[in-house]
């Protein structure tokens, strides 16, 4: 980065503190009274972020928060969530949805104590709905439609992009009947593929 700047204008922008601030404060919201809170970083040890939890495990314990970071397979739960006998009171986990679907006994600690609201969770497991593309397909296909009242079907209508998971089926494209794959091949130069 040196020899970079060497050659080019470059310019910091530290987010550390504002992440902390974001995390504070959902601790707080979600009920929490620690201006400091334990923060515990939740992913496994192998993947190819652990530096960035390194840099911020670092960097929120330089701002006087403790912080660990937890594989959830080292955590525990006893009516406590701890790892090692260390209790956490706040959560960041970055341990992806899918993962804790895919592998249930390695995250049992930590969905134990997330239904029990025994911790903060920032990225709770209820944002994985909105982040997945596929969802758009559940809101905008007709036979879900009594599952909304108008004004719900009016705000799809306007703000969701008609969707849905490629297969080999009939659906409806706004009211009218359609093969799904041969619809896509006739009008692929219309259509945004987006790979789950």
């Amino acid at each position: 980065m040196g020899k970079f700047a060497q050659m080019y204008e470059v310019h910091s922008y530290p987010l550390s503190a504002k992440l902390l601030d974001a995390l504070v404060m959902s601790y707080l919201d979600w009920g929490g009274s620690s201006k400091k809170p334990q923060i515990a970083i939740v992913d496994w040890e192998d993947v190819p972020t652990v530096s960035e939890f390194e840099i911020l495990q670092h960097r929120f314990e330089k701002m006087g928060v403790p912080t660990l970071i937890a594989d959830p397979r080292e955590l525990e739960w006893d009516g406590n969530l701890s790892q090692r006998g260390q209790e956490d009171r706040s959560g960041l986990p970055r341990v992806l949805i899918n993962d804790v679907v895919a592998k249930p006994a390695e995250c049992s600690a930590l969905v134990k104590a997330y239904s029990a609201n025994a911790v903060c969770v920032a990225n709770n497991f209820r944002c994985k709905i909105p982040h997945v593309k596929a969802f758009f397909a559940v809101l905008t296909e007709e036979q879900n439609g009594a599952l909304f009242s108008h004004g719900e079907r009016e705000l799809i209508r306007k703000h969701i992009p008609w969707t849905r998971v490629v297969a080999d089926v009939q659906t409806a494209h706004y009211g009218q009947p359609i093969e799904l794959l041969a619809f896509i091949r006739k009008e692929r130069e219309t259509w945004s593929l987006a790979q789950r």
